[in-house]
């Protein structure tokens, strides 16, 4: 995660320089290495400048809109991300997702 973290503000204070991150897992299998090939070579993740790369597929970090059903609230599972959780709204909100 440090390298990772340093590796995104290289990315933005020096972006004529960046080249990007590819995250592979520490037991990595020959699928894994001919999709590492296909990032390197541009086709398998596009335009991504950070992607994981598992024997499964390449991943790109998403964030997506969710619609829900009409009278329903939100119920947090799994991570949540609260921004700006250190203010009086966002600790309330990080406390209700909790």
């Amino acid at each position: 995660a440090a390298v990772w973290g340093l590796g995104r503000v290289a990315g933005l204070e020096l972006p004529r320089v960046w080249g990007g991150l590819i995250d592979v897992p520490v037991e990595a299998d020959g699928r894994v290495w001919d999709r590492v090939c296909g990032v390197l070579a541009g086709g398998a993740a596009g335009f991504e400048d950070q992607v994981a790369v598992r024997a499964s597929g390449v991943f790109g970090r998403r964030l997506s809109r969710v619609v829900l059903p009409s009278g329903d609230g939100w119920q947090p599972r799994g991570t949540v991300l609260v921004t700006g959780g250190t203010g009086g709204l966002g600790s309330r909100v990080a406390r209700w997702a909790a």
